[in-house]
């Protein structure tokens, strides 16, 4: 048996501690002699509210046959001791959260409309969002359906023309047909055009945009193929360039979205998350945009006036 040698100094510490910590734990001596027999076993945990990407964010099987995705091979060679919870869902967490940024939408709109703002986009659901968890990924659709539902009559009354741009062949029959019937009942409206990009992405739209213009000029070569052509093949043809593009819940990238029409677009980024996002915050991002000075690559003295 060894024995140790305390001084008082090394008691009076010890006691003064000891509110928080058994006391023989908190004698420097004693629990390094303690961590060296046995090491405390650590339990670690990565927590990430704002979601992950889940084409990089993956594992499969167990034990050495254990795949990793990309995010984890830094764990490639202590796979065996890592242990991947999968399937937890937070009742009333992302969904209800997708819930509530739908049910602003109405505010949202009729505020553009009264501040004169004649194109309104929201980017809906990307063609990355099929990665999504299931649950997640229905609850999305079954919200754009209800909205469908709920917000067509308002939104004709409210004289709003609604588009819908992406590959909306990818959803089911029953959404396909939601989304026409809103789209035909509310053509002829004209205060302001709410355009909902579901199944949408900027890559997407370009490549689309090139397919539907060589289909239509099977003969003409490629290098013909001007800037201004292209434009009006874009799923976007039917409104101008965005003048503002605002990206909340603090992220500074725009995800894939209108990235053609948006080579002069003015980035606004908020740290408020879009459920949050409301008529003042909208306000906020409008009052800003009024100080930018629109060159679209001219100098200082030739200003457009925005």
């Amino acid at each position: 048996m060894s024995t140790s040698q305390f001084t008082r100094r090394i008691v009076l510490k010890g006691l003064g501690a000891s509110v928080a910590l058994p006391w023989l734990e908190s004698i420097p001596s004693l629990a390094a002699e303690t961590l060296r027999k046995t090491p405390p076993k650590r339990f670690a945990f990565l927590f990430f509210g704002d979601g992950v990407h889940t084409p990089e964010w993956w594992s499969k099987g167990q034990g050495a046959n254990l795949e990793l995705g990309p995010a984890f091979v830094p764990l490639e060679k202590v796979k065996e001791k890592v242990n991947f919870i999968h399937g937890l869902q937070h009742p009333g967490g992302v969904c209800d959260g997708h819930a509530k940024g739908a049910a602003g939408v109405r505010d949202l709109v009729e505020f553009c409309a009264h501040k004169g703002v004649k194109y309104l986009t929201l980017f809906a659901f990307s063609t990355e969002n099929w990665n999504r968890p299931a649950e997640e990924v229905s609850t999305l659709m079954g919200l754009f359906v209800q909205y469908l539902e709920k917000e067509l009559k308002n939104l004709a009354q409210a004289g709003v023309r609604l588009q819908v741009i992406g590959e909306v062949t990818g959803f089911a029959q029953e959404l396909q047909d939601r989304i026409a019937e809103a789209v035909k009942t509310t053509a002829s409206n004209d205060s302001i055009v709410l355009t909902v990009a579901a199944n949408y992405g900027g890559q997407w739209d370009i490549v689309q945009a090139v397919q539907r213009w060589q289909a239509e000029h099977p003969q003409a070569n490629a290098r013909e193929l001007t800037q201004a052509q292209l434009a009006e093949y874009l799923s976007t043809a039917h409104m101008p360039d965005p003048d503002l593009l605002i990206r909340t819940g603090g992220e500074q990238r725009i995800s894939n979205f209108l990235l053609w029409q948006a080579a002069y677009v003015e980035l606004y980024f908020t740290d408020v998350l879009w459920p949050e996002f409301d008529t003042n915050q909208m306000g906020l991002a409008l009052e800003w945009y009024q100080t930018r000075q629109r060159r679209f690559g001219r100098v200082e003295g030739a200003v457009l006036s925005s």
